[in-house]
């Protein structure tokens, strides 16, 4: 697939400064309650997060969509450490977003699909090992007990379908170009 030589350069920024933005409303707005569970307005900037770094994959390569990584996830631990986030929260984030990250990159690199079928599949996956990875050791109370263990179900769950449904609504525009198979 060719993309317009400004996607790139663009991709690259937006996705460091949606990992940055995530942190900060996270940080600067209260969670929202959904059907009992909280969810933090940084959830909502994650699946976006995972589409831009696709269409950086696709302007360059895999190499350079991993230095990328390594740029928002030293982004990710600033911004968690600037807002003092407890020790466990900023651990449990960058361990989510390094595990993510790489879960969707691969994933992405190996499905042999559509362009959008890889988009969306790479994406949810991620958003799947965020969620767990994050709200079990960085909520649950193996470490800070901020939620307890007959919610974390509850708390994986709600934002695995923001996080998915961000991912979908992503990935629209890669159905609508009708792009051809990988």
């Amino acid at each position: 697939m060719r993309l317009p030589r400004w996607a790139g350069p663009v991709a690259a920024v937006a996705y460091v400064a949606t990992i940055i933005a995530a942190n900060w409303v996270t940080a600067k707005y209260p969670p929202w309650f959904v059907g009992g569970v909280a969810i933090t307005a940084g959830t909502w900037l994650i699946g976006p997060a995972f589409v831009l770094r696709d269409v950086v994959q696709l302007a360059y390569n895999r190499r350079t969509a991993y230095l990328l990584i390594v740029v928002a996830l030293a982004a990710n631990f600033a911004m968690s450490r600037h807002y003092a986030d407890l020790a466990w929260i900023t651990f449990a984030s960058t361990c989510a977003f390094a595990i993510s990250a790489v879960v969707d990159t691969e994933a992405f690199t190996r499905l042999r699909a559509r362009l959008p079928q890889r988009v969306a599949v790479s994406g949810i996956g991620a958003g799947l090992l965020d969620s767990i990875v994050f709200v079990v050791v960085g909520l649950s109370p193996l470490t800070t007990g901020i939620v307890a263990w007959g919610d974390v179900w509850r708390v994986v769950v709600a934002q695995v379908i923001v996080k998915s449904v961000c991912v979908a609504v992503c990935s629209i525009p890669f159905y609508r170009a009708r792009l051809a198979p990988a």
